[in-house]
């Protein structure tokens, strides 16, 4: 059985999705800059998916901004806002498990003379609100904290951290990194309380190369290119029509089948923490009382992750060490490291992570293969 659990580095696109790309690369090609009814034709197309991503997340229209991803959208969000807003303060903040393409940006920004600080995440306490609150004064403009951890799927309480900026007063920005919750957990724009979010298309089911920001109305930021005024001239560039109509193609399914697809995932997730929480040697780094439906973290303490990666691979068993945009990368601390785990643990960790294709009966093969060649390993290194 071929068992594909790594939707958290990539999902498999939706058959409507192809189907409706092919044939927009075949009739409805044309740039929806041009004025002749084939541009507008791909203008609609790239109208709806706009409609649909704000749809998806209580926004407008006008709010949304299509990028090449989610790393564009979250530079566009934080570099683009503090490049345009020079005058809002040096102060900046962020927890210390982001995505790399946000932890980047602000490595980067403090050699720039930003006050940059960084706000632990624990295994223990998960996400120190106290620490937090601490730091937010006058001085801050802009918190960047993403919604769920792409590793071990632990949910940042947003709302919890817009309530004490209002409480300090502050006039800081709240961007917030939505890929890993977006289709994974119902959320609005008014709820979360964020100004500023980054979307990506690939990780609902939707091609790659394609993603999206939401700006809340009235803020300004600088765009990260200049060129020929698309997407109000924070993008430019011609836009990957066919990647956006994919993308709010893939949107407009998952709004269909939203609540059925998460109660899935949780099934395949339960099904499996139930298994590993009972193996020896086996620990779950995953809080299962506050984390995303679609993520599961597991150490199989004395064999490490890599080992472990590929030998589940030969059994057409799919997982992940640890983000895929940060693997190629081995002077990086891992995030579960950076939240205070042994290395035994953080060395032995798999992320298994689900989608609306992930069904029990995988669950049930991957399990039952996992757990004999985990026994099979651990005699053969003498663990």
């Amino acid at each position: 059985m071929f068992v594909y659990f790594d939707n958290s580095a990539t999902t498999k696109t939706l058959k409507k999705v192809n189907e409706e790309m092919l044939l927009m690369l075949e009739e409805d090609f044309g740039n929806p800059s041009s004025l002749h009814s084939m541009g507008l034709r791909a203008e609609k197309k790239l109208e709806f998916s706009r409609k649909t991503i704000a749809e998806a997340i209580g926004a407008t229209p006008d709010e949304i901004y299509f990028t090449s991803g989610g790393t564009e959208s979250s530079n566009l969000c934080i570099t683009g806002y503090l490049t345009r807003n020079k005058h809002a303060g040096k102060k900046i903040i962020t927890s210390s498990v982001e995505h790399p393409s946000v932890m980047s940006q602000f490595d980067y920004l403090k050699e720039k003379g930003f006050d940059v600080k960084v706000i632990p995440c624990t295994m223990e306490k998960g996400f120190d609100y106290d620490a937090f609150e601490k730091e937010v004064d006058s001085s801050v403009s802009l918190v960047s904290i993403m919604h769920v951890n792409n590793e071990t799927g632990y949910i940042f309480d947003i709302k919890r951290i817009k309530k004490i900026l209002k409480k300090k007063g502050s006039g800081a920005l709240l961007h917030c990194d939505c890929v890993q919750s977006f289709m994974k957990i119902p959320f609005t724009v008014k709820e979360l309380g964020a100004d500023l979010i980054s979307l990506s298309s690939h990780k609902i089911n939707g091609p790659k190369g394609v993603g999206a920001a939401y700006i809340k109305k009235g803020t300004l930021l600088s765009p990260l290119s200049l060129g020929g005024g698309q997407e109000k001239g924070l993008r430019n560039g011609t836009e990957n029509t066919v990647g956006i109509y994919g993308f709010g193609v893939a949107a407009a399914e998952h709004l269909k089948t939203l609540n059925e697809d998460i109660g899935k995932m949780k099934k395949v997730k339960e099904y499996l923490y139930e298994g590993f929480s009972k193996m020896d040697k086996t620990v779950v780094n995953t809080d299962m009382a506050n984390s995303a439906p679609h993520i599961l973290n597991v150490s199989f303490l004395g064999i490490r992750s890599e080992i472990l990666l590929h030998t589940f691979e030969k059994k057409d068993i799919y997982v992940s060490s640890g983000s895929a945009c940060s693997s190629n990368h081995s002077g990086k601390k891992k995030i579960l490291e950076i939240m205070g785990c042994d290395r035994s643990v953080f060395d032995s960790a798999i992320r298994f992570s689900f989608d609306s294709f992930s069904s029990l009966e995988e669950a049930e093969y991957a399990f039952s293969v996992i757990k004999e060649e985990v026994e099979i390993l651990r005699k053969r290194l003498r663990v």
